[in-house]
């Protein structure tokens, strides 16, 4: 029996002895500092938004306080609307993200399908992060004292 030659399969990403993609060291690495960077720009933004967000909303968290609404249920009606936001930027993104992907891995020999499982826990993952990044805005003004806040008004 005679060895088969893959010839040129270096030139799509497949090692030929096992069939596997080559992935090289120095291209994960840029991948991975790229991707970092993007999160924490993102971030940065959710936190800056939260922050808007919690000023322009303290009378309204105040008066909830005063009237007996408690820092938990104060802090999860801050953290809904950042929930809804995320729902509906991912319902936006995802025709486009599996548009792109399925375009790009149509480049190469070997290609998979992603089924929504993939999409939908990028999604939970985003709303993760967002609620790590305001969820301490959102219990800082839920603790603050009202008396204070709408002293000035």
């Amino acid at each position: 029996m005679t060895a088969v030659k893959f010839p040129n399969l270096r030139d799509v990403g497949v090692d030929r002895h096992t069939f596997h993609p080559v992935v090289r060291a120095q291209d994960y690495s840029a991948l991975s500092s790229k991707g970092a960077i993007a999160l924490a720009i993102s971030c940065f933004g959710a936190f800056g938004l939260a922050a808007s967000m919690v000023a322009r909303r303290t009378r309204e968290v105040c008066i909830r306080k005063v009237l007996g609404g408690s820092a938990a249920r104060i802090a999860a009606l801050l953290l809904r609307d950042f929930a809804v936001t995320v729902g509906i930027g991912a319902l936006l993104a995802w025709p486009a993200a599996r548009f792109a992907v399925g375009r790009w891995l149509q480049t190469f020999a070997y290609c998979i399908d992603l089924g929504p499982g993939v999409y939908l826990l990028g999604s939970l993952l985003t709303l993760a992060v967002v609620v790590a990044t305001v969820a301490s805005q959102c219990v800082r003004a839920a603790h603050a004292n009202p008396v204070d806040a709408l002293r000035s008004e």
